[in-house]
């Protein structure tokens, strides 16, 4: 940032985590920097990691410790809604 007024750099926060992104004159790129000191505790891992994935477009650029969460199945989940109609009606004795 140049100006006198300039507070900082551009950034937004998700739990804690800040993203910058900017455009770096020195390297002539956009440049995106991402501060995780202040993550929230959810985020930390027991062996004190924050998993990470960055995509760019379609591609992924950089993947660590995260992992996609399972997608259940309408199936699934008609057959679960199934299982419990049928324990309510017969614990209400229906």
């Amino acid at each position: 940032m140049t100006g006198p007024d300039d507070d900082g750099l551009p950034c937004i926060e998700a739990g804690g985590v800040l993203v910058f992104a900017y455009l770096d004159p020195d390297m002539q790129a956009v440049r995106v920097s991402v501060e995780l000191d202040t993550a929230v505790e959810q985020l930390v891992r027991g062996d004190a990691t924050i998993p990470l994935h960055v995509e760019v477009g379609n591609a992924t650029v950089f993947s660590a410790g995260a992992r996609a969460v399972p997608v259940r199945s309408r199936t699934g989940r008609v057959r679960r809604m199934a299982g419990w109609v049928r324990w309510t009606s017969w614990w209400r004795e229906d």
